[in-house]
Formats: structure tokens, C-alpha cells, sequence
């Protein structure tokens, strides 16, 4: 089959462009990952600048509106509105300008405090307030705290500022009653302090807080640039990253929080940075691995492939040059020894097989030799056939008995395969039986018990008849009076076929019984130089030949005791049907 071959630097190529698509992913996922984090953990920040203005902002609400009611009842105060006096008002300057001062003290950003009439004329005023002479009709009639915000150049003020508007009732003597409407407290602020508290400290420049009113008016912002985001309305076209608004209600006014896109683009940026060369330098790197690898690896390996095609047709012994000093430069000093070692081994090669040629054609003129001055086995069994004959012409019965038996077990041995039935086999043993019936005078009797679901599996050929043989001459031969040997053949519950010879002989001595056991276990081994047992058919030569046949699954067992004879077992798979399993 003819080599297809790949070429492997292309292979790595795909490899690094595979590498190299998978690192640009993994630095887009990072990137992504990193601006949502980052989007993630500046909306929470700006999440609590927000709660955190709004409650500071409306904590300066509550302090405004208590100072309002502070001044709007006290007697003073009360008093001052309700006398139409004018003496009874100069004299309670003094008090009224000391209940003012307090106020100043207590608000920061106060620049003016007025009190109005019911009908909105001016009755006191100090310094710069949003209203001078005459208060608006809208808003002569307020029922509770109300805040207006007027930008600088507006209503004469130089500055952004705005006023707290509240009623003042008349309070019923000797109660805590509210009477009559009697005018109106105007406080006015600049927004010196609500800048400050847009500007917090802690408040990063990437967030901007603006204060609007409810027209859409900068009151304060966190810085000039925020405000000037708001006012530009960007905002509204590029969908700030980050955006929280909150009306609040006392005054309708609004806080809006923003983190525009230029934050997290400034905070990435870096990052891309960072990522473009780390990217440039990898790419970069991988080039110089290709290159290197292609240089350094597949060339020499390359020209290494074509010296190894080319080594079968020189004649001539070469080597590889070795230019790499690494494990490359290494590998072909050792494929250079094992070449040379090649070389040697084959000269030796060539010498032996020559001398076992020599052996070969020595065996071979002894072979031939053998053969001349060998007996035919025809001429054996049809001479035991002429002896046969001539008994039963003779009279003599009994010579033609063994004579006829011993033909048949002559061409059982001699004819055939390897392999034969429990029925042969059996047939086999009774010719025997009738040899040594004779032999023996009716002394030893073989008695034969063979299952009939076992008579047609097939096993190795001269398996029982040898059990038999040692049984009578090892086991009953010197034993005073008649034996028994017993043959049987069953096959187990566990599929198995079972072959046991027993006799009721003299048995066997411990130290022999080890040694025929050690003998066994020495046959049956897969070493294809263990001894092949003696050149007969005893319990070695079976129990080799059961293993080569069977393998682990063949085994024979023997049990003696001295006096009371001896049993040997043997056991031999079985396969579906009626075949014995056989193993080369």
C-alpha cells in the first residue's frame, strides 16, 4: 500500500492559525469582560454618589425649613408684622436684627432675608434678596415652603441664587395655634452651598452631578465641564454609560448622574495597550517557532527520511551527517550505531546461516539413511495379520485374540490425525484391556464407564490408554492378587470434559508423587525450550502435550496414597456444540 504522505509544517501552521484565532477570542472575551466590570463597578460608585447628594441635599432643605420657622414664629418677629407702629418697629430692630443674625449663622449661603404682607408689599428687608419691594401675586398665596431659582442677571442678582418662600400665621396667645395668614418669609441663598455639596471630595472627575430646576436650569453642578455636558445635550444623543435621575420633592428640582463613554474608552485604553503588544510580541514569537521548527526539525528530519529511503539500495555502508549538537544531533548518532550494529549483526547473520545450511544438509543424509533401514509399519500389522490366521486355522484362539488386537491398536497409532473421539479412544483401551486380560490370566480387569453425551467430543489422540498402561504396570502389577482399573468420562457442570482413571493398587510413595507432580508442572509451561518430557508416552509427554494443546484451561491432577491406589484426572474444555476447545 502505497504511503500517503502530509506534510507536517503545514500541519503546524493551521496549528499556530488556530492558536492564534483562539488568543484573539480569548483577548475580546477578556476585553469585554473587563469594560463590563468596569461599567458594573463605576455604576455602583455612582449609584451611592447619587443617594449620597440627594441626602445631603435634602438634609440642607430641613435645615433651611426649620431656621424659616424659627424666624417666622417668633414673637419678635410676630409682633413686628402684626404693629402698624412705626416707633413700636424702631425699637424692635434691634431684636429683629439679632434673630437675623442667628439665621446667617445657622444657613450657609444666606444672603437675604425679606417678609412680606398678605397682599406682598415688602415690610423688612435685609441685604441681597430675590424679591426688593413687591412679591410676585403667584406667589402671595403659597400654603407651604416653596423654592424658586433665578439665574445670575436676573431680577438685579450678580449671582445664581434662589429663595425659600414660606407662609406665616399669626399664632394664637396662650396655644400653639395657627391663626390668620399674615405674609410671606423669603429666604434668599446663593448656591455657593449646594455646589459644594455636588463638588464632594471623595467624587471621582469621571462623574458629573448636576442640580437643574424643573425648567431645565443649571443650579450647581460637580464641576464646570459637567455642567457644560448637561447644557450641550450630548448626553441625550450618545446614551451616557451610566445615567441615574432623582426629582426631589420639596423643590421639583432634579439631580441627574452621569459617566460618559470617554471614561471607559480613557480607562481601556491602557488595556488595549497593553493587549495590542502583548498580541504583537506572541505573533511575533510564534513566526520565529515556525521558523525555527521548520529550520531546526522537519528540514533535518526531511533529509534524515531520504537517507533512510536510500540506505537499502547502497551497497556501500554510509552515515548520516550530524549537524545538530541536540537531542535531533543525538537521535542520528544513535540510528548511525545502530546501523553499524545492523551492518555486524548481518555479516554474523550470513556466517550462521551458512553453518545451519551445513547442519541442514547433515540432517537431511541422516534423515535418508534412517528412512533405508527403517521397518514399513504395512509390513508389521499385515505380518500380525498373518499370525492371526494362522491361529484361528490352528485352533489356538487365544494367539489370535492378542494378535488381532495388537493389529488394531498397531494401525491406531500409526493411521489418522492427531486427533480422534472418546469413542476411538475408548475402543482403543479395550483392545488393550484384551492384551492384558490375557497377559495377566484374568488378574487385572480395566472397567470402562464412559457417559454417552460424552462419546463423540473430539481430544488429542493417546490421551487414556497411557493412563491405563502406568495404572497396570506402576499400580497393580506388583500388587499380590486380582485389580481394577477404572475408566470414566463425564462432562461437569461447569462445560467441561472430565477424564478419570483410578486404580485400587499399591499407589505411590510422597517424595515419587512430588517429583511426577514438579514433572508436570515443568511440561506445562509456554517456554518453548522447556523439555519436551522423555521420549515415551508417560505423564509428562501427556501432560506437554495437553498443554500445547489446550493452554491453561487443560490441567491433570494426581491423587495416591501408598496402599490405596492412585487417580489421575484431567479436565479439558469444551466449546459450543460437541468440540473440545484445542489451543495452539
Amino acid at each position: 500500500m502505497k504511503y500517503k504522505r502530509h506534510n507536517l509544517f503545514h500541519q503546524f501552521v493551521l496549528l499556530a492559525i488556530i492558536i492564534c484565532g483562539i488568543v484573539a477570542i480569548s483577548f475580546c472575551v477578556m476585553l469585554l469582560y473587563v469594560h463590563n466590570y468596569s461599567l458594573r463597578s463605576s455604576s455602583q460608585v455612582l449609584d451611592s454618589l447619587h443617594r449620597q447628594t440627594l441626602v445631603r441635599i435634602e438634609e440642607y432643605y430641613t435645615s433651611i425649613e426649620n431656621q424659616v420657622y424659627t424666624i417666622c414664629y417668633s414673637p419678635t418677629l410676630q409682633e413686628y408684622i402684626q404693629t402698624d407702629n412705626i416707633e413700636e418697629r424702631i425699637d424692635m430692630l434691634d431684636s429683629l436684627k439679632s434673630l437675623h443674625s442667628g439665621a446667617y449663622l445657622a444657613l450657609d449661603s444666606l444672603i437675604g432675608i425679606a417678609a412680606f404682607d398678605t397682599e406682598g408689599k415688602v415690610i423688612r428687608s435685609s441685604m441681597e434678596n430675590l424679591f426688593q419691594e413687591q412679591l410676585p401675586s403667584e406667589f402671595t398665596d403659597v400654603v407651604d415652603y416653596h423654592y424658586i431659582f433665578a439665574p445670575s442677571n436676573s431680577l438685579g442678582l450678580s449671582r445664581n441664587s434662589f429663595a425659600a418662600l414660606s407662609p406665616a400665621y399669626s399664632l394664637i396667645p396662650k396655644s400653639r395655634l395657627l391663626g390668620d395668614r399674615i405674609g410671606t418669609i423669603v429666604l434668599t441663598f446663593n448656591t455657593d452651598h449646594l455646589t459644594s455639596i455636588m463638588r464632594n471630595n471623595n467624587m471621582p472627575d469621571y462623574f458629573y452631578l448636576v442640580l437643574t430646576d424643573s425648567l431645565g436650569n443649571v443650579i450647581a453642578a460637580s464641576s464646570g465641564t459637567a455642567a457644560n455636558y448637561y447644557r450641550s445635550d450630548i448626553w441625550e444623543q450618545e446614551n451616557p454609560e451610566a445615567y441615574i435621575y432623582s426629582t426631589l420633592p420639596q423643590s421639583g428640582w432634579q439631580l441627574h448622574s452621569f459617566m460618559p463613554h470617554s471614561f471607559l474608552r480613557d480607562e481601556i485604553k491602557p488595556l488595549l495597550a497593553i493587549i495590542s503588544v502583548t498580541g504583537c510580541l506572541f505573533f511575533a514569537l510564534l513566526l520565529l517557532l515556525l521558523y525555527m521548527l521548520r529550520h531546526k526539525i522537519l528540514q533535518p528530519i526531511s533529509r534524515l527520511s531520504g537517507f533512510m529511503a536510500r540506505v537499502p539500495m547502497d551497497r556501500h555502508p554510509v552515515r548520516f551527517e550530524a549537524r545538530e549538537n541536540n537531542e535531533l544531533g543525538a537521535m542520528i548518532y544513535v540510528m548511525n550505531q545502530m546501523l553499524d550494529d545492523l551492518e555486524q549483526k548481518s555479516r554474523q547473520l550470513q556466517t550462521s546461516q551458512a553453518k545451519a545450511y551445513a547442519m541442514e544438509l547433515a540432517r537431511k543424509d541422516m534423515e535418508i539413511l534412517a528412512y533405508r533401514n527403517q521397518i514399513n509399519p504395512h509390513f508389521l500389522y499385515n505380518t500380525l495379520d498373518c499370525i492371526c490366521s494362522m491361529a484361528m486355522y490352528h485352533g489356538v484362539e487365544e494367539i489370535a485374540g492378542i494378535s488381532e488386537s495388537l493389529s488394531t491398536m498397531f494401525r491406531y497409532a500409526v493411521k489418522g490425525d492427531s486427533f480422534a473421539t472418546i469413542r476411538q479412544e475408548l475402543s482403543y483401551v479395550q483392545e488393550y484391556a484384551a492384551i492384558i486380560s490375557c497377559r495377566f490370566m484374568g488378574r487385572i480387569n480395566i472397567h470402562i464407564n464412559a457417559g454417552t453425551e460424552t462419546l463423540e467430543l473430539r481430544t488429542i489422540k493417546l490421551l487414556i490408554q497411557p493412563l491405563v498402561e502406568n495404572a497396570v504396570f506402576h499400580g497393580l502389577e506388583r500388587r499380590v492378587g486380582s485389580g481394577n482399573v477404572y475408566v470414566q468420562t463425564t462432562i461437569t457442570g461447569e462445560e467441561a470434559l472430565l477424564i478419570s482413571v483410578r486404580d485400587d493398587g499399591i499407589g505411590i510413595r510422597c517424595d515419587v508423587l512430588e517429583a511426577l507432580q514438579k514433572g508436570i508442572l515443568d511440561a506445562q509451561t509456554d517456554d518453548p525450550t522447556a523439555p519436551q518430557a522423555e521420549k515415551s508416552i508417560g505423564l509428562r509427554n501427556i501432560a506437554r502435550r495437553i498443554h500445547l494443546y489446550y493452554g491453561s484451561r487443560g490441567i491433570i491432577h494426581i491423587h495416591s496414597m501408598e496402599g490405596t491406589g492412585t487417580t489421575v484426572t484431567i479436565t479439558l474444555p469444551l466449546t459450543e456444540g460437541e468440540n473440545v476447545c484445542i489451543e495452539s
